[in-house]
């Protein structure tokens, strides 16, 4: 089954593209049924899934990353809050979204932005300019929030797929990694400040989970590989690398990060404070932090599980290893996992001849109309900040000579009917719009 797939890492909501004829046919009926109930839907997608456990994890991993990670979690929660007072802004500015573009900063915050490294002998120097160090210095290489999640996902995919040593094997790593669509760079850095791939491959997951518990996850991340390194080369490490896996990397690196030097003040919630500090679940699971003049921390679709996430693993521990180290875990507990805290999938199948669908599916039999407004929310912001999303293969609506399809602004409407004079776009903006415009 070919499929392209992606995690939004905002919202949280998987996108699966699938073509028609990668899939079986008894599945293709019943999602092209025009009569078929959310319930069938979510069975013949998931017997489909159930046979690709590479992406199925691999997705599944990214949605899990939102309910525990905390910098992730903070960044999702305040990205909609954001969305929500931009899309106040825009329709109060103008109630014809057609004119948008241009009214919003389109600087919104990405997970994207990259810092330059640079080896300076044991020192590492990073910097968001390319030429800090001078103009016939290059970096020795660029990561990225996204790089550290990305990386963390296909570590954790790679050791799941493995069994016994083969999971911290460097050369069946890199062989994967040839074969499978890959990102490593997190992983080649912390190859490169250890100086031994295998010890690498052991810690680098937990190692960037941990980043993930402060404002800035890529200045953490090299700092605890900076830190690894120290204790390793005063040999005050070597007990515990020498046990066997799955070892306690989480506990070892959180109390490298209580010795870290943060900014005074604390936790703010602000999605464009550049503060260093520690950031705690708790404070955005349970809503304790949101920005004056706004709603309260509360993330429409993330927020609740991860609170039904704190509340399992009081009774099943193995959800505290979960994500660093799944590739100790039984396949029944993987399955579990993947089954209890799973994505709401918005796929496309792709049949050709205006016989597209797009089909909302989850375990709670779809999106619902909160899920499908936030969506459609935060595209046309998207939009109007600048971000055209029109990349023709990653597109939901298949209906070109729409009036609505070249502005673009339906980029994360959900429901597409089969004849684009059916589509209820126009009619949600104008309701959002409005509703926007009346409130206090």
């Amino acid at each position: 089954m070919a499929i392209r797939s992606y995690v939004d890492l905002s919202a949280f909501v998987r996108f699966l593209h699938v073509e028609q004829h990668d899939i079986d046919d008894a599945v293709s009926q019943v999602l092209l049924a025009d009569d078929a109930s959310p319930e069938q839907l979510l069975e013949m997608y998931m017997r489909q899934l159930n046979h690709q456990l590479p992406v199925t994890f691999h997705e599944g991993y990214h949605y899990w990353q939102g309910l525990r990670l905390p910098y992730l979690h903070r960044h999702a929660v305040l990205m909609f809050m954001e969305m929500t007072r931009c899309f106040v802004q825009l329709a109060r500015t103008d109630s014809d979204w057609h004119r948008w573009a241009g009214y919003i900063d389109s600087s919104l915050p990405t997970l994207g932005g990259q810092k330059h490294i640079w080896f300076d002998g044991d020192d590492v120097i990073l910097s968001e300019l390319a030429t800090a160090v001078g103009p016939d210095s290059p970096p020795n290489c660029t990561l990225s929030a996204l790089d550290l999640v990305e990386t963390a996902a296909s570590l954790a995919e790679f050791q799941v797929l493995g069994t016994g040593d083969s999971r911290v094997d460097p050369i069946k790593f890199g062989r994967w990694a040839k074969r499978h669509p890959t990102y490593r760079g997190a992983y080649d850095y912390v190859s490169r400040v250890l100086g031994d791939r295998q010890l690498a491959l052991r810690c680098t997951l937990p190692m960037i989970n941990a980043s993930f518990e402060t404002t800035d996850p890529v200045r953490t991340f090299c700092s605890l590989g900076r830190y690894l390194t120290h204790l390793q080369d005063a040999g005050k490490i070597d007990d515990f690398v020498a046990q066997d896996e799955p070892c306690q990397w989480g506990p070892l690196f959180r109390s490298m990060l209580d010795a870290f030097e943060y900014d005074a003040g604390g936790e703010v919630g602000d999605l464009f404070d550049t503060s260093y500090y520690r950031v705690d679940l708790d404070n955005w699971v349970n809503a304790r932090l949101s920005r004056p003049g706004t709603v309260d921390g509360i993330h429409p679709i993330i927020t609740s599980e991860a609170r039904a996430w704190s509340d399992i693993s009081a009774a099943k521990p193995f959800y505290g290893w979960l994500l660093d180290q799944p590739g100790w875990l039984s396949d029944d507990q993987i399955q579990e996992a993947l089954r209890v805290f799973s994505p709401i999938t918005i796929m496309r199948l792709h049949a050709g001849q205006d016989r597209d669908r797009v089909i909302p599916v989850g375990r709670r039999g779809g999106a619902s109309l909160l899920v499908s407004e936030l969506l459609m929310i935060q595209g046309a912001v998207r939009r109007a900040a600048g971000e055209s999303a029109l990349v023709t293969d990653s597109r939901l609506c298949c209906h070109a000579e729409c009036p609505e399809y070249v502005d673009n602004y339906c980029n994360n409407f959900v429901s597409i009917p089969q004849q684009w004079s059916e589509c209820k776009f126009p009619e949600r903006m104008k309701a959002a719009i409005e509703r926007m415009r009346n409130q206090d």
